[in-house]
């Protein structure tokens, strides 16, 4: 029905209903009808799993990835959540508390079929993996996780796979959508049937909580929505004033033929309070605007960009079809051409001869054919790819529908191909073909790229791991010699210092020892306590590689008032202040972390040139780690000492009388290493020292 026709029939209307209620197209700005402010979800990934750890760490990397990370600690909030989002991926450890982790995949298949899973294991057999694939699994990953990267690769493969199956799935039901609609009457009494049709087949392309449709209805404006849940009033409201400001009304004065439908109500659905998302996808008729369609949902970035584009598309299809309607045009090879010429993927229509009768650009592109190719070449490029397209098995081959991945040569280079095949019937009952096809062969190499990447990467661990176990070996056998020297050295050191005492008793019998000898015999036990020193610190250090103690959350401000309790004496001598501010919890090896602290205090006690010692101990937050600064009043170290103050055994030069082994600072860079921190100073010479470290949080 035009706009002419609709005035005139409106003008003879009863009361109260508007003559047209559509405005017309000059008063409707195009941009206003086409803004559709939406926000493109992320792809949905799942994590499942009662490990904190796995949790926190899969979750910070895969959300530093890009991915929208939902975490649970039990696969029954995870089937619950399901259910409503319909993750892409979905990461399910094998162990949860509440359930098997193959019982949540095998559930989940159900819930949402186009979910790509993958579980997460600390053992693999060969066993176990079967029965993980017969339950549905697509992939797996062992703890502890090699490398971050191992999980870059197989969840954004798995988004990708997921990715390309829903294009499929999609473009399947926009070409039959089309196809269906395309037999029904826009015109009278069908005109609701018709928009029920469009209207269910968005609310499952896009998996939308409601999708309202506004279409004009001979003399009235028919409103009709179509929800999976009740509306509360706020929803229904705001869904109603979204669609009449896209539409140009105003939604107060405007006079609706209105219905709700809830047509798919699940299970102890609550009813939806508030939509997040809206879509608005314009119907265009020959004078304008001819219908609108608002989709909705609850989330607030409900929908795939992938989605709302197809949806797009479909609405520009259907208003082919209402345009088509009213021009009365019945030719079936124009409504093919006009619906699906603009397709991204190949199409071949054939009839019952299975004679060519249609190719759009896109497939002539993939079989490497020129345009206007003959449709004989089209029919025998496509044979190469497979023959059974092109040519019927069984005289049911016509009518049987198939959906495969086939390998082919074109062009000279091998190609790999998603086909889809199924017949259908026009609107004026002509049987026809539809073979649909999309090259894959990109997807394919960068699958194969990545399994050789894997293995690669597989390869480079095995030859870490070796390397690492013989410099393992090493350090141990380094380790327990250092350790057996320094206590194998101790006794000849305690020998010197007895003859050293017998040689100056004998000297004072005989005679008056003289000065210079009693100076030497100073010396040789001075010497003695500073090698006594040395090895005491190399035993600390051997001990320090060779000790593996648990690590436990441990408050710092309580286990430096520990340490200070050693310096008691040196403290009141040395009239020293020591201030400690208010010091974290961390998990740590409090037994070594002790050392840490009692090197840097007992330095601080050691090298000052002021009246008396100040120390100050306080610590920071810094790019999610614990930051612990031990400052001074000391000598200070030249800043061209900083690079080798913590190197063993390498002492620099101090104030005379102070004595060390160079050990001291060499066993805190080892112990702070091991907790996966970091040591520095910070000094200049009379200025004192801070010397900082860090623990990860």
């Amino acid at each position: 029905m035009g706009r002419d026709s609709a005035k005139k029939a409106g003008s003879a209307g009863s009361q109260g209903e508007p003559s047209d209620l559509l405005p017309p197209p000059d008063k409707v700005a195009a941009a206003r009808i086409k803004d559709a402010l939406v926000r493109f979800r992320p792809p949905h990934v799942f994590l499942v799993d009662d490990d904190s750890d796995t949790i926190e760490i899969l979750s910070g990397f895969l959300d530093g990835e890009g991915y929208d990370v939902r975490a649970f600690d039990a696969g029954g909030p995870a089937l619950e959540a399901m259910a409503r989002l319909r993750p892409e991926v979905a990461l399910i450890d094998v162990l949860l508390p509440d359930m098997n982790g193959l019982d949540v995949v095998a559930q989940g298949r159900r819930i949402s079929p186009g979910t790509v899973f993958i579980v997460i294991t600390g053992h693999t057999t060969v066993d176990s993996l079967l029965v993980a694939i017969r339950q549905g699994v697509d992939d797996y990953l062992t703890k502890p996780f090699a490398s971050l990267d191992t999980v870059r690769l197989v969840v954004r493969n798995a988004v990708q796979k997921n990715i390309l199956a829903s294009q499929l799935e999609m473009q399947a039901t926009v070409t039959g959508t089309i196809l269906r609609l395309g037999e029904q009457s826009c015109v009278g009494d069908s005109r609701d049937s018709f928009f029920g049709m469009v209207r269910s087949v968005f609310q499952t392309l896009l998996g939308a909580t409601a999708v309202l449709s506004l279409y004009r209805n001979k003399q009235r404006l028919a409103c009709h929505v179509d929800a999976i849940c009740p509306l509360g009033p706020e929803a229904s409201a705001r869904l109603e004033a979204f669609a009449s400001d896209r539409f140009g009304l105003d939604a107060a004065s405007a006079t609706f033929v209105k219905r709700v439908n809830v047509v798919e109500s699940r299970s102890g659905s609550p009813a939806a309070e508030r939509l997040g998302t809206m879509v608005a996808l314009v119907v265009a008729g020959l004078e304008g605007p001819e219908a609108l369609l608002v989709v909705a949902h609850q989330e607030a970035e409900a929908f795939s960009e992938v989605a709302v584009r197809t949806a797009e598309a479909l609405a520009n299809n259907v208003s082919i079809i209402v345009q088509r309607q009213y021009l009365g045009a019945t030719h079936e090879q124009r409504l093919i051409v006009d619906l699906l010429h603009h397709l991204k993927d190949g199409v071949v229509v054939f009839d019952r001869e299975f004679r060519v009768r249609y190719v759009n650009p896109k497939a002539l592109q993939v079989l490497g054919l020129a345009d206007r190719s003959p449709l004989e070449e089209v029919s025998a490029a496509l044979s190469k790819i497979d023959p059974t397209l092109a040519a019927p098995r069984t005289p049911t081959a016509f009518s049987s529908a198939l959906q495969k991945q086939v390998a082919a040569t074109v062009g000279g280079e091998e190609r790999f191909f998603d086909v889809e095949a199924y017949s259908f019937l026009t609107p004026a009952k002509v049987a026809y073909r539809m073979v649909l096809f999309r090259d894959v062969t990109h997807l394919r190499k960068e699958k194969a790229k990545i399994e050789r990447l894997a293995k690669q990467l597989r390869a480079v661990n095995e030859e870490l791991q070796r390397r690492n176990s013989r410099l393992e070996a090493a350090i141990k056998e380094l380790d327990s010699f250092a350790y057996i020297a320094s206590h194998d050295l101790q006794e000849p050191f305690k020998h010197i210092e007895i003859f050293a005492n017998f040689l100056e008793t004998d000297l004072g019998k005989t005679k008056e020892i003289p000065e210079e000898v009693v100076f030497h015999l100073d010396q040789i036990r001075q010497n003695v306590d500073v090698a006594r020193t040395v090895l005491a610190d190399l035993r600390t250090l051997s001990k320090v590689t060779r000790t593996k103690n648990p690590y436990r959350e441990v408050s710092l401000t309580d286990l430096v008032e520990e340490v200070l309790g050693r310096f008691n004496w040196t403290i009141e001598t040395t009239h020293a202040s020591v201030v400690v501010s208010e010091l974290p919890v961390v998990e740590c090896d409090p037994i070594k972390l002790k050392e840490v602290f009692h090197n840097l205090v007992s330095n601080a006690l050691k090298y000052f040139d002021a009246e008396r010692p100040q120390i100050e101990i306080f610590s920071a937050i810094e790019d999610n780690r614990t930051v612990v600064t031990v400052k001074d009043n000391g000598i200070g170290i030249d800043p061209k000492f900083h690079q080798y103050v913590f190197e063993a055994c390498r002492r620099i030069p101090f104030k005379e009388g102070t004595r060390g082994s160079g050990l001291g600072l060499a066993i805190a860079k080892k112990i702070v290493e091991e907790h996966g921190g970091e040591i520095w100073v910070e000094s200049e010479l009379g200025k004192g020292s801070s010397f900082r470290f860090t623990l990860p949080r």
